[in-house]
C-alpha cells in the first residue's frame, strides 16, 4: 500500500532540496503526505564527516516531528555513505540504477508498516494459434524443462501482459501476433533472486506464418498442432493449453475472433484514485465493445 508514497517521494524530493546540510528546508519540502515519511536525496560527493553529523542531527529532528518513516536517496556513486546510515539504524529499501533507497522506521508505538519491493517477478507466454488449430512451439536452447513450451519472457517495467506476449513472440520467432486474452496465470515462490513469480498466459491470434528463429536463444520453432503440443509439453502447459484446444475445437470456425469460455478479455478503466491515469483489468466477463470508465 506504501509504494505510492515511494513514487511521491520522488516528487517531493525534487521539488526544491538542494543541499543535504539544509535540514530545516529538506524537512519541510518533503516530509508529511498520506503516511506522515520524510524524504531527502543526499547532495552527490557530500563528505562522509558532514553526512554522519547531519544524519544524526536530522533523525533527532524528525523523531521529535513524530514523523513514521525516514527515506534516503543515495546516488551508487555515493555508496560510501552506506555502511554510515546503516551504523544509525537505517537499511537498503531498494535500489536502481539511479538511486539506492535507504528506510528507516522511526515510530516506538507499532511494527514496521513499510512492505518489501519488488516481492515478484512477472514472466508473460504467448499461446500463438493460427486458423489451422496449430499452437506455435518453440525449444529452448538451453531447456529448464522437457518437451515443447511458448515463447515468452519477462515483462519490460511498465508493459502489458498483451505487449509483452506480442514482443516475446517476435522477438524469438520472427512471428507478427495480436493479444486476444488471457488464459492461464501461474503463481510461484522462492524463484529468481528469492522472489515470487507471476508467469501470464496470453492467448494470440497469428498475424504472420513464417517462421524466423531467434538461434542464439532457441533450438526449435515450429507450428504444431493443437492436440501435439499438449502430448510434448509439461503438465501446466497440458491443462492451460488442453483447456483451451477444447474450446477452440468446440468452436473451429470462430475461436480467432471470439471470446471462449477460457478467455480472460482485456478492458481499459480509469483509475478512481486519478482520473488522468488508466489501468487494464482482465476478467471473463462479457467483453465491451469500447474502453469504459468506473464511475466512483
Amino acid at each position: 500500500m506504501l509504494r505510492c508514497v515511494a513514487r511521491c517521494s520522488t516528487q517531493s524530493c525534487v521539488a526544491g532540496v538542494s543541499a543535504f546540510s539544509r535540514w530545516n528546508s529538506v524537512l519541510a519540502a518533503s516530509a508529511g503526505g498520506r503516511f506522515n515519511n520524510v524524504f531527502t536525496s543526499v547532495p552527490t560527493s557530500m563528505p562522509e564527516g558532514q553526512f554522519g553529523k547531519e544524519l544524526e542531527v536530522a533523525l533527532g529532528t524528525w523523531k521529535e516531528a513524530k514523523r513514521s518513516a525516514a527515506w534516503l536517496h543515495i546516488a551508487p556513486e555515493d555508496g560510501r555513505l552506506i555502511p554510515i546510515a546503516l551504523a544509525q539504524g537505517f537499511h537498503i529499501h531498494h535500489g536502481t540504477t539511479d538511486r539506492i533507497a535507504m528506510m528507516q522506521w522511526l515510530r516506538t508505538d507499532i511494527p514496521c508498516m513499510i512492505p518489501a519491493y519488488a516481492t515478484h517477478n512477472v514472466g508473460v507466454a504467448g499461446l500463438v494459434l493460427n486458423d489451422r488449430q496449430q499452437v506455435l512451439a518453440i525449444r529452448e536452447r538451453v531447456p529448464l524443462t522437457p518437451g515443447y513450451k511458448l515463447p515468452g519472457g519477462v515483462a519490460d517495467l511498465g508493459e502489458d501482459f498483451g505487449v509483452t506476449a506480442e514482443r516475446e513472440v517476435f522477438e524469438e520467432t520472427g512471428v507478427r501476433a495480436r493479444f486476444h486474452s488471457i488464459v492461464g496465470m501461474r503463481h510461484l515462490h522462492g524463484f529468481r533472486h528469492g522472489l515470487s513469480d507471476i508467469y501470464i498466459i496470453c492467448r494470440c491470434v497469428a498475424e504472420s506464418d513464417e517462421i524466423n528463429m531467434c538461434e542464439r536463444e532457441l533450438s526449435e520453432a515450429k507450428w504444431l498442432d493443437i492436440d501435439e503440443y499438449c502430448d510434448n509439453t509439461i503438465s501446466m502447459g497440458q491443462h492451460v493449453v488442453g483447456t483451451v484446444r477444447d474450446a477452440v475445437k468446440a468452436n473451429p470456425d470462430t475461436y480467432n475472433t471470439a471470446f471462449l469460455d477460457c478467455d480472460w478479455s482485456e478492458e481499459e478503466m480509469s483509475y478512481a484514485l486519478d482520473k488522468k491515469r488508466t489501468f487494464k483489468l482482465y476478467s471473463n466477463a462479457t467483453p465491451r465493445s469500447a474502453p469504459q470508465q468506473l464511475e466512483t
